[in-house]
């Protein structure tokens, strides 16, 4: 939605997860944000025109830094802004976070827990020379 209120004639929003989906309509609705689109696909199957010109940016974000694996493990289980985790029964996210949280019980001790989100950004241009995103 950044690129959307900086002034992007055209962003499409794309997640595998249908609920991510529908909470972005409606925080781009609650935003009054109207140049923006979102749909369910991956990174191969857009739905943009064919012959689109498409650059890729990886962009690492730290998401959060956690005291302790107690600490993350509330949050995975929280299901806190991670689209892939509402694809996951409850049974299923205790055993994520339950073996998450034994592997970052390994690291030296005071080191801290730092969760990096991993984004792509893709942007697409028509083959006529007009951003489509």
């Amino acid at each position: 939605m950044a690129m959307a209120q900086a002034g992007a004639r055209r962003v499409v929003g794309v997640d595998f997860s249908a609920r991510m989906v529908a909470d972005a309509q409606q925080r781009a609705e609650t935003l009054g944000v109207a140049n923006v689109a979102f749909c369910q696909g991956t990174a191969e199957r857009t739905g943009l025109p064919s012959g689109c010109a498409v650059r890729r940016h990886r962009l690492p974000e730290l998401r959060r830094t956690y005291a302790d694996a107690q600490e993350l493990r509330d949050d995975l289980l929280a299901r806190t802004g991670r689209s892939i985790l509402h694809e996951l029964d409850d049974a299923e996210l205790a055993l994520l976070a339950q073996r998450i949280c034994v592997e970052v019980d390994q690291r030296p001790a005071g080191a801290p827990i730092r969760e990096v989100d991993h984004w792509t950004m893709w942007v697409a241009q028509a083959s006529g020379g007009v951003p489509t995103g």
